[in-house]
């Protein structure tokens, strides 16, 4: 009988052991694998962290390097930025397709009249000079007013306002330099935005900037929003905050106008 009896345990406990070994099943009970598949499967590192460091300046015309305190900086996917992109072209294709083109026009008013004005000073015409001067004047007037007008709906002002937001953040120094160690296998974007009076005028800044926590980045006037630069996230073309000539910056509003084309035509469908 007790023979009898440890068998019967035996043959139980090995019934157990066995079951605890069993496939596990899902709610259908189909069977999704052994405990130690499912382990196989679970990851075993978290990711290991990254120091992301930068700091963040504007370089006036005189040259003076100014550091930009006390901003915000966010961090966010590449595709987080890549959809916001895309979201801000289509909202501001309409109004890019129509400040460029009252840009155009004025340019083409101005250049006639420049070639008019330069006739006459080549010519010496003196009795004309005072007229055709003032012409000039109020055609580049109405032109730097066309231009102003479009970089306003193209610029830094709205994307600011329309940038995503994030949980993930760190803030500038006095010295405008930012530090923050994350855990993260990919690449991330630092974004920030801000403004800066200059005499009579506000200027708008917005940065972009592809991160792998390899070394520290400089946030400054050449990788600004419209610069293109290699390491944006953001490669729209952008217009200068000021324009000096009026034939370059033609060139600028006319590949302005390109990149948003595409996009006022899918907005007016």
């Amino acid at each position: 009988m007790k023979n009898a009896l440890l068998f019967i345990f035996a043959t139980l406990t090995a019934a157990f052991a066995s079951t605890s070994y069993m496939l596990y099943t899902n709610q259908q009970g189909k069977p999704i694998g052994s405990l130690p598949d499912q382990l196989a499967k679970t990851p075993q590192f978290a990711p290991s962290a990254k120091t992301y460091q930068g700091q963040i300046f504007v370089v006036t015309r005189g040259g003076e390097s100014i550091p930009l305190g006390g901003l915000f900086v966010s961090f966010h996917s590449l595709q987080v930025i890549k959809d916001y992109e895309l979201r801000m072209y289509q909202a501001l294709a309409s109004d890019v397709a129509k400040y460029s083109e009252k840009f155009e026009k004025q340019y083409m008013k101005y250049a006639a009249t420049e070639a008019i004005y330069n006739e006459v000073v080549e010519k010496q015409q003196y009795k004309k000079y005072k007229t055709i001067r003032g012409m000039l004047d109020d055609e580049e007037r109405y032109l730097r007013y066309a231009y102003e007008n479009l970089l306003y709906v193209s610029g830094a002002k709205p994307y600011a306002e329309a940038a995503p937001e994030s949980a993930i953040t760190t803030q500038t120094d006095a010295s405008g330099k930012f530090s923050l160690t994350l855990p993260a296998d990919e690449p991330l974007v630092a974004a920030t935005c801000t403004s800066r009076e200059v005499s009579d005028k506000t200027e708008r800044y917005c940065w972009f900037i592809n991160m792998d926590g390899s070394k520290a980045v400089l946030m400054n006037n050449h990788n600004v929003l419209g610069k293109r630069s290699d390491d944006s996230a953001i490669k729209t073309p952008g217009l200068p905050l000021d324009c000096k000539q009026w034939q370059e910056c033609a060139a600028v509003v006319y590949a302005v106008k390109q990149a948003y084309a595409p996009y006022a035509v899918t907005a007016a469908k």
